[in-house]
């Protein structure tokens, strides 16, 4: 339903479902609300355009104001001079839009970038939002942040788009999102309200979020005075929508943003039976030993990746996926394997399959060593602003990026990324790139048009669109979160881990609980590891809730000199055997932190919600004092699952994976007379110690057999009667 607008004087206001906005016409200010008329946000309606070589930039003046149903409208004057700017937004229950911005000059100009909640002072573009808090995820690796205080930032850079090399901290995962999230935080016991500010499509230029002493701005960067494009008299338009969602905390907002792409069809919603079926299959990545193996470049070869192989099947761990990661190419470009270093390389892939698993590669589509060696000229890699072919160095060895938007790089694009599939048959192309790709004040494609956010979007057009045209079934794994790519992308990743050394499962922790947005659109979030084994069941653990559980720690031993346990493999296959396989999902937070930079967003306790009933709990005790939610009762870490579409209150059979010796009660809601088996590592079954209790069954778990046998699980079926 539609916002209901009215006008006061000068003001207009927005009566909504979740929010209150008002915006006044004599200071240009919007003030944010919601329900109660606790103040969200405020800042200018204008957005603040930079253009090239202006003495006095400046901001318009009201003009007109139209008001139309749910709608509004605005047009300012005497934009840097002469020049106009007209906004056009769109209110709805719990989001609105601003549908569209047209810059008309007063004479050729050349665009550098529009700042949505900008401002001008001094003649410099500065943020002009004013939120204490705003959540960018992925905003830090060094260490893992995403909740940061505006007051205590200093003109900071975030990229929220594709790019990741160039903002103030290191970005990689989550990229692109699309999204911020702000709130003021008046320090009371309940989450305070929130908006989620993200695009509702794919811009031309750079999205990135800048803050700077309490304030902030969402900035396109466009770079017209470097690349042939946004130049000229005009009118500019920006018509990709900008979308406001409100909801009561910042986690709700953000589902709410997602909710509003689906409903005014920027994006669409994938359910069971749209993914292939490796997305719910358990992994193993052979990155994490290639590192501790020293196997990088021509190190890796065929001996080198038998070895992990055997280390991988000896170990217990029940992973369908072998995933093999960087360095298997010759050289960038190709996407064949070396067969020099890896000379029966499809001969060991048929082995691997022979044993039960499927074949997973790690793929840089856009890197190209040698362009003239493919038979490509220099219109097939992106360009320096000044023309030169760009060339991105990394150590010792240096690559272009191919030109999506070239005919003859988009040809072999497509045509190699259906070679490594026909010839190769992965179940699973784990591509990695996209916040390597230089920004546009860097280097850019010979369509200008296509430039910022677009390149990326062409790069998985050509990509993603060729893998699925010689193979439905692959399944494809990047590591955004933005439902935009949901059409080409089956899987969010949550590696890599490397700058959370010392703590991955506090920084996996962070990524797991913001990945489970991901269940809102149906992308299925991958669990990889870090790159030690100390830090590895709680991660396990966190994956029954968001999706597939993976490995990349190294069998040969991790930096700390640890190695897999049997008892850490029966873990990791227990936590396999519970995956559940819908990419539709919600989650509930029992004891989980939204608001702490430091600790937060992390949960401890939590649930996973299908079809409005819990169908996976994780509990985590908290100082020595049981974990109690709606449905489990423990003193111990656990894992219970359904092992059927019903909730876990009313499944035919639970599943329950200790990660402790303990007690768990499990509430029931329909009778049976109970069936318990644990399952061990060797294959061998185990007694369980249970009765029943007032509406449910409580358990006395193990998590190894009297012999010292690791449990893997334990089944609970009940059967119909009244027990």
């Amino acid at each position: 339903m539609s916002a209901v607008l009215r006008r006061a004087g000068s003001n207009v206001h927005a009566d909504a479902v979740t929010y209150r906005w008002s915006w006044s016409a004599d200071t240009d200010t919007v003030t944010l609300r919601d329900r109660d008329g606790r103040v969200i946000l405020t800042h200018p309606l204008q957005p603040a355009i930079e253009v090239a070589d202006v003495a006095q930039p400046s901001r318009g003046v009201v003009a007109d104001v139209e008001l139309g149903g749910a709608s509004l409208r605005v047009r300012y004057e005497r934009v840097h001079g002469d020049g106009c700017v007209t906004v056009v937004l769109r209110f709805f229950d719990d989001y609105y839009v601003l549908d569209d911005t047209a810059y008309e000059p007063a004479s050729d100009v050349a665009v550098v970038r529009i700042a949505y909640l900008g401002a001008w002072e001094s003649g410099r573009l500065v943020p002009g939002g004013i939120a204490d808090t705003c959540v960018v995820p992925g905003g830090r690796q060094d260490p893992e942040t995403a909740i940061f205080r505006t007051a205590e930032l200093r003109d900071t850079t975030f990229f929220v788009g594709c790019f990741g090399t160039g903002a103030t901290y290191h970005q990689q995962w989550a990229l692109p999102h699309y999204l911020v999230c702000c709130y003021n935080d008046a320090g009371a016991p309940s989450l305070p309200p929130a908006a989620c500010i993200g695009l509702g499509g794919v811009p031309d230029g750079a999205a990135q979020v800048r803050v700077d002493r309490g304030r902030f701005c969402y900035e396109l960067v466009v770079r017209g005075d470097l690349w042939p494009y946004r130049r000229g008299a005009g009118p500019h338009r920006f018509d990709t929508p900008l979308v406001f969602a409100v909801g009561d905390d910042w986690y709700d907002a953000g589902r709410r943003y997602f909710d509003a792409l689906a409903e005014e069809g920027y994006a669409t919603k994938r359910g069971r039976g749209e993914l292939p079926a490796s997305v719910f299959w358990p992994q193993y990545d052979t990155w994490g030993d290639q590192g501790a193996r020293r196997a990088f470049l021509e190190r890796f070869d065929e001996e080198c990746l038998r070895e992990i192989y055997a280390d991988f099947r000896a170990s217990g761990l029940r992973s369908r996926l072998f995933v093999i990661d960087d360095k298997w190419e010759g050289v960038y470009g190709s996407l064949e394997h070396d067969d020099v270093r890896f000379p029966r390389f499809r001969e060991l892939l048929d082995e691997i399959r022979a044993d039960g698993h499927e074949i997973g590669l790690w793929t840089a589509f856009p890197r190209c060593e040698d362009y003239r060696a493919l038979g490509l000229s220099e219109s097939a890699v992106l360009m320096t602003p000044d023309g030169a072919p760009y060339l991105q160095e990394q150590r010792k060895r240096s690559w272009y990026v191919f030109d999506p938007t070239d005919a003859g790089a988009a040809a072999y694009l497509a045509e190699r990324a259906r070679h490594l599939v026909w010839t190769y048959r992965p179940k699973l192309v784990k591509i990695d790139f996209g916040y390597e790709i230089p920004t546009p004040d860097v280097a850019g494609p010979h369509d200008a048009s296509q430039g910022g956010e677009r390149l990326f979007q062409r790069f998985l057009e050509i990509i993603a669109g060729a893998l699925k045209d010689a193979d439905l079934e692959v399944a494809v794994l990047y590591y955004c979160l933005t439902p935009l790519f949901g059409r080409y992308l089956d899987q969010c990743g949550t590696d890599d881990l490397w700058m959370s050394r010392g703590q991955y499962d506090r920084g996996f922790a962070k990524r797991a609980l913001l990945s489970t947005w991901c269940g809102g659109f149906g992308v299925v979030p991958y669990g990889s590891s870090g790159y030690d084994w100390r830090s590895i069941e709680e991660i396990w653990l966190d994956s029954a809730i968001i999706g597939t559980p993976g490995v990349i720690a190294p069998l040969a031993g991790d930096e700390y000199g640890a190695k897999l346990t049997p008892s850490q493999a029966a873990r990791y296959n227990g936590i396999a055997r519970i995956t559940r396989t819908d990419p539709r999902y919600e989650i509930a937070l029992y004891d989980a932190d939204l608001r702490d930079p430091q600790a937060g967003p992390a949960a401890r306790s939590w649930a996973r919600i299908e079809g409005g009933e819990p169908v996976v709990v994780v509990v985590r005790p908290r100082d020595a004092v049981p974990a109690e939610t709606p449905l489990v009762t423990a003193d111990c870490r656990v894992a219970v699952a359904s092992l059927s579409d019903e909730g876990i209150a009313t499944a035919p059979a639970i599943g329950i994976v200790p990660f402790d010796d303990g007690r768990v009660t499990v509430r029931r809601t329909r009778p049976g007379t109970p069936h318990v088996r644990g399952y061990l590592l060797d294959g061998g079954e185990a007694l369980v110690e249970w009765e029943l209790v007032g509406g449910g069954i409580s358990l006395d778990v193990v998590t190894s057999a009297a012999d010292g046998t690791p449990v893997e699980w334990i089944e609970v079926r009940f059967a119909k009667g009244t027990g």
